[in-house]
């Protein structure tokens, strides 16, 4: 992708938006990236968005931030990976851009497709569930679903997984990126009740100084989750 941005003189971002509506041999990429033509039309419906990813953070660097700017959340101990309700199925997609719909046909929410407009897109994290402890398993439980070419009812009862929703990037055919973190997370949190429990949220925090990161963490580590992650409002 870097590659061809460079080549074509374009920014990778919009590379990165079309990369995944695109099929062999390329020819309106090409096009594109060699000034023949306009960008290429997709079909938005089912495409990976690129991710916001975490970067860390020093403890010296908080002393020019503002804390009331900023939400805390807990960082689940899973896999990134983005849900996308598409037009006859659903999507999952890994941080490293890999289709794992057919690794996990039990994140399908095909009964619940009907409530959510095609195309929306869901930032989340996929993580192995303990339903007699009723909290996440840990990473070790879910390498057990990782990587299998077939999965059977008897594996996805005795090795259960869920999604913990982070942020709401699209609503339908509406881009949501653009928008505050707090309006995202409404209208999260709206689709999120139309799904009776299918999906869960991961809870953001509100914060009014530095030192309420502390029992943050401490809570981090019971919940086991690997970190807290923070995200301007």
């Amino acid at each position: 992708k870097t590659a061809l941005a460079e080549h074509g003189k374009v920014e990778l971002a919009q590379v990165e938006e079309i990369w995944h509506g695109l099929d062999p041999p390329y020819r309106a990429l090409f096009d594109w990236i060699e000034g023949r033509t306009a960008p290429p039309q997709i079909d938005t419906s089912r495409l990976f968005r690129p991710l916001m990813l975490a970067q860390p953070l020093e403890e010296g660097d908080l002393l020019a931030l503002k804390p009331e700017d900023f939400r805390a959340e807990w960082k689940w101990d899973g896999i990134r990976v983005q849900w996308i309700a598409g037009k006859a199925q659903s999507y999952l997609w890994s941080r490293g851009e890999e289709l794992m719909s057919e690794q996990f046909p039990d994140l399908t929410i095909e009964s619940f497709r009907h409530m959510i407009p095609v195309g929306t897109l869901i930032d989340a994290e996929l993580v192995a569930w303990d339903p007699n402890l009723n909290q996440v398993a840990g990473f070790a439980a879910l390498q057990t679903r990782l990587n299998r070419k077939r999965v059977n009812t008897a594996l996805t009862r005795s090795h259960p997984v869920v999604l913990i929703a982070y942020d709401l990037l699209r609503l339908g055919d509406e881009d949501l990126r653009q928008q505050a973190l707090s309006m995202r997370r409404e209208k999260l949190h709206v689709l999120a009740a139309k799904l009776s429990g299918a999906l869960m949220l991961s809870p953001c925090f509100s914060l009014s100084r530095w030192t309420d990161l502390a029992e943050l963490r401490h809570q981090a580590s019971q919940l086991r989750a690997e970190g807290l992650m923070l995200k301007r409002r």
